[in-house]
C-alpha cells in the first residue's frame, strides 16, 4: 500500500509542479491508477508503465505508438 501512496503523492506534486491545480492533478492521477495497483504485491513493470503512458495520453490526447 506505500508503493500506491508514494506512487500517487509523487505524480500529484509532478502534475501540480507544472501549474496544474492540486484537485486537477489528484483527479488525473486517480483517474491514470484506476485501481490497478494492489496493496499486496509490488507492480509489475508493465503495469507502471502502463500507468504513466494513460496518463500521459490523458493529459496530450495522445497515444503511444504501438507496433502490430
Amino acid at each position: 500500500m506505500r508503493l500506491v501512496r508514494l506512487c500517487h503523492k509523487v505524480l500529484t506534486w509532478f502534475l501540480s509542479s507544472t501549474g496544474m491545480g492540486a484537485d486537477d492533478a489528484k483527479n488525473m492521477v486517480d483517474t491514470a491508477i484506476g485501481g490497478r495497483f494492489k496493496s499486496w504485491t509490488v507492480p509489475p513493470q508493465t503495469l507502471i508503465d502502463a500507468v504513466g503512458e494513460d496518463l500521459a495520453a490523458d493529459l496530450t490526447g495522445v497515444r503511444p505508438y504501438r507496433e502490430r
